[in-house]
């Protein structure tokens, strides 16, 4: 009868557990059932079995039976304060991440904004592009023209030198006349001369005639008259031929001159409006292909703008969708939380029938804490992180000891100590992730961060002699293997992966 009723209360404990870790794995609260009949039950099969069999007997089993769920309700009720802290962070984490969506979303319509404003400036930067580049056609076309205006006054140049230099050549033909009349007036003087000299010998043989070369002696005289006459005339215009030919030649000397210092102020405006020509070709072909690359460039930077609105449209979308996920997990582990806490009642009425219980039959419920043993599913393979998390397990055991021996003073130590120790592990685990580079080091350092404060309340219930120390041992076990195993195995998979990828190159 006995055995029955401790199989059927075993099926019943079973039952229970596997139902509040079915709940709590798949969020499924619509599945959780009502645990104070449960409790009910237990305690009328407690209530059967110590009718049934002898006083000592029952006694002895009921010791072990409650030994047994005194630890196990120990357990659970550290499980579900770790649950409980756990969905205070992940609330907490959940609230941090809508209020940077929220900001995230805003930034997106803002850069969005921008964004089309930047469009529609690259479409006016575009058309006042156009505009200069048909007024940079147009340019072109007048350059070409004064190009070629220059060019017909550079011939005009050339046509007014050539008429310059040919009045300068028939200037020195006229010099060349005026010699040559010059040297015919010397001709007339020559007959002056000569007709000088034959009226005196007329003279001479017209005295020597006497009265019959009389009137021979008038001819020759009117003869030297004329010849003096000439003479004078041929003198007169010689001197006039002279002071003409210098007077052409001065102006042949000046217009030399003057052609030559204009033919160098043509030939010098020619050259520099040439030069200039040249430069504002060479210039405007500069600014005419930078205007192209301009535009080019306009029209990349238009095209990733669209691109990029584009795109920032896609990031709201996914925003608006992460936001939504977000608030959906929100509602979970509001609904987890709670039912953390119902637990938790249910935990205290459950501790509550127990002690009443063990009251009503004088049993003494072995309270000790049991020690908890190391396996190696718990090792990431990596030696020193090992051997670090097997020293924070032995010191979780004497502190366990120290709880068990009731000695305060010890228990102080031994927290100290692993608390010590603790925080030394986590630099060395974070140096060591920061060594190779692992992209969810600032989560896992939250974790660590959320650990030590929860650590430290405890601490302060310690110095405050309010210590749960079931809690706390449930607590530090669990704690420390689901840390592994959920949390620290995660960067050692990625070390290997590195690793690995390290010795391949």
């Amino acid at each position: 009868m006995i055995k029955k009723a401790l199989l059927k209360f075993r099926f019943e404990l079973f039952f229970f557990i596997i139902t509040i870790l079915g709940t709590l794995c798949l969020n499924r609260f619509d599945l959780f059932v009502d645990y104070t009949y449960y409790v009910n039950y237990i305690f009328i099969i407690f209530l059967f079995t110590s009718l049934v069999i002898s006083k000592r007997e029952s006694a002895r089993k009921i010791d072990q039976l409650l030994t047994i769920v005194e630890k196990f309700k120990n357990n659970l009720s550290g499980t579900v304060e770790q649950i409980y802290g756990s969905c205070s962070q992940i609330n907490e984490t959940t609230g941090s991440q809508a209020s940077a969506i929220t900001q995230t979303s805003s930034s997106c319509y803002e850069v969005n904004t921008l964004t089309s404003t930047n469009s529609e400036n690259f479409k006016y930067i575009n058309d006042s592009l156009e505009d200069i580049t048909k007024i940079i056609e147009r340019s072109s076309k007048d350059s070409l023209r004064m190009e070629r205006v220059l060019e017909k006054g550079n011939d005009n140049n050339e046509e007014v030198m050539t008429m310059i230099n040919s009045t300068k050549d028939m200037l020195e033909d006229l010099t060349s006349l005026f010699s040559q009349v010059v040297s015919k007036t010397n001709i007339i003087n020559d007959i002056v001369f000569q007709t000088k000299l034959l009226s005196f010998n007329a003279s001479v043989e017209a005295a020597r005639a006497g009265v019959h070369g009389k009137g021979f002696s008038v001819v020759a005289e009117e003869i030297g008259k004329l010849a003096r006459m000439s003479g004078e005339s041929a003198s007169s215009i010689q001197g006039t031929l002279g002071i003409t030919e210098d007077k052409v030649r001065n102006i042949i000397d000046e217009i030399s001159s003057k052609s030559s210092y204009l033919e160098k102020i043509i030939n010098d405006q020619t050259r520099d409006g040439q030069s200039t020509i040249s430069d504002f070709k060479e210039s405007f072909s500069r600014v005419s292909s930078g205007a192209e690359v301009i535009t080019s460039l306009i029209s990349t930077a238009a095209l990733a703008a669209a691109e990029q609105a584009q795109a920032m449209a896609e990031i709201n979308d996914a925003t608006l969708s992460v936001n939504e996920s977000i608030q959906q997990n929100s509602l979970v582990v509001g609904q987890t939380t709670n039912l953390a806490k119902e637990l938790a009642k249910e935990i205290d009425k459950f501790n509550e029938s127990l002690f009443n219980l063990s009251r009503t039959h004088y049993v003494e419920i072995d309270t000790s804490l049991d020690e908890i043993p190391w396996s190696k599913e718990y090792e990431i393979n990596i030696e020193k992180i090992d051997t670090e998390h097997k020293n924070i397990l032995n010191r979780i055991n004497i502190l366990i000891q120290a709880m068990n021996s009731n000695h305060t003073e010890k228990t102080k130590e031994a927290f100290t100590e692993l608390k010590s120790y603790t925080l030394l592990h986590f630099k060395h685990e974070e140096d060591f992730m920061l060594s190779f580079s692992y992209d969810s080091y600032e989560s896992h350092k939250r974790v660590h961060d959320n650990l030590i404060q929860t650590v430290l309340r405890y601490g302060e219930d310690i110095d405050n002699g309010n210590l749960e120390k079931s809690k706390l041992a449930s607590f530090l076990r669990n704690w420390l293997f689901t840390h592994i195993v959920g949390v620290d195995t995660k960067y050692a998979e990625v070390y290997f992966e590195k690793s690995s990828s390290r010795k391949s190159a």
